[in-house]
Order: structure tokens, then C-alpha cells, then sequence
């Protein structure tokens, strides 16, 4: 749980100090759920490529908007999407 608790500081705190986004450095973290491993093991329910997928789209993804908003970061991610720490 300590562990979990330093990545949520660590994130938020670097995404502010690079003034979220603004700066052109996105911070986020990305859970990659239980995952065809050797850790994960041969029945876990998602496979490499399907938990690397958010990683990919973290890297490549638009860092802003249609209406010119900076894209948020700071956050943590699952399947491409924001959810609570």
C-alpha cells in the first residue's frame, strides 16, 4: 500500500511541478491489470500486447485538444482511460 501511495505522490507531484502539461511533459501512471507474465502467470485474463496498448497511446496521444486545451495528465490510466486514484 506505501508503495501504491509514493506512485500517486510521485505523479501528481512531478505533473505539477512541469505545470501539467504546459511545459510539454505529461506525467501519468498506467495500470496494466492482471497480465500474461511470468509474474501474472499463463491464466491471467490479458495479454502483453493488450496491457501495453495504454502505454502506447500515453506516448503517442494528441497533447492537445480541438479546442486547444492542454491534454490532462497527472492522472492514472487503464485501458486509455482516467481512472480514481
Amino acid at each position: 500500500v506505501s508503495a501504491k501511495h509514493g506512485l500517486i505522490g510521485l505523479t501528481k507531484n512531478l505533473a505539477a511541478e512541469l505545470s501539467f502539461g504546459k511545459r510539454g511533459v505529461f506525467v501519468d501512471a498506467m495500470c496494466p491489470n492482471h497480465t500474461r507474465t511470468d509474474m501474472g502467470g499463463p491464466e491471467a485474463p490479458r495479454s502483453p500486447e493488450e496491457a501495453a496498448d495504454t502505454i502506447v497511446w500515453l506516448a503517442t496521444r494528441p497533447t492537445v485538444s480541438e479546442s486547444g486545451e492542454v491534454a490532462p495528465t497527472g492522472l492514472l490510466r487503464e485501458d486509455r482511460e482516467a481512472v480514481p486514484w
